[in-house]
């Protein structure tokens, strides 16, 4: 029998709730959505976004998420992290043109390429491999499709955009 975590990641989804951006504390925004497949919502399985408040158009991630309530499994599925502060090296990690590649600006740590790599470390939630997205997406909206696409989440355009406060230097 596969898998419930490639099962799950393959199927279509879509958002349960309208989702919000919420204060974590005076400069990290975080959103928090369950997710439906096949109109049942799945206990576990959430889309989760982040974002720093005076940050626009850079250090997003977003995450598909999935905790299993039989075993202490779970964490992401797969994350994309978008225009990031700090880079991803897949040292050893992956096909041989990945391995030691050092990517410096947006990169997705897709699902299928790291369960190829290692079903075991999905399982505890962790994503070693990334590749990078290119093209970069160029906005937020176009952020979004990509998240659509990767996450096979049909409605996710109703994400709404952070609610981002610039600061004046």
């Amino acid at each position: 029998m596969e898998s419930e975590f490639p099962r799950l990641f393959r199927a279509t989804k879509t958002l349960a709730t309208t989702p919000s951006w919420e204060e974590r504390d005076s400069q990290n925004l975080v959103l928090l959505t369950p997710l439906e497949v096949d109109g049942v919502v799945v206990e576990g399985l959430r889309l989760r976004g982040a974002a720093i408040r005076s940050m626009q158009d850079e250090n997003v991630c977003f995450q598909l998420e999935y905790f299993t309530t039989r075993t202490k499994a779970g964490g992401p599925l797969a994350r994309v992290e978008w225009r990031p502060l700090r880079g991803h090296n897949n040292k050893g990690n992956g096909p041989k043109a990945l391995r030691h590649k050092l990517i410096t600006g947006s990169h997705l740590h897709c699902f299928e390429e790291n369960w190829k790599q290692s079903p075991a470390h999905v399982m505890r939630g962790e994503l070693r491999v990334a590749l990078e997205i290119n093209p970069d997406p160029s906005n937020f909206r176009e952020l979004l499709a990509l998240i659509g696409r990767e996450f096979r989440i049909s409605n996710v355009q109703q994400v709404p955009l952070p609610p981002w406060q610039p600061q004046l230097v």
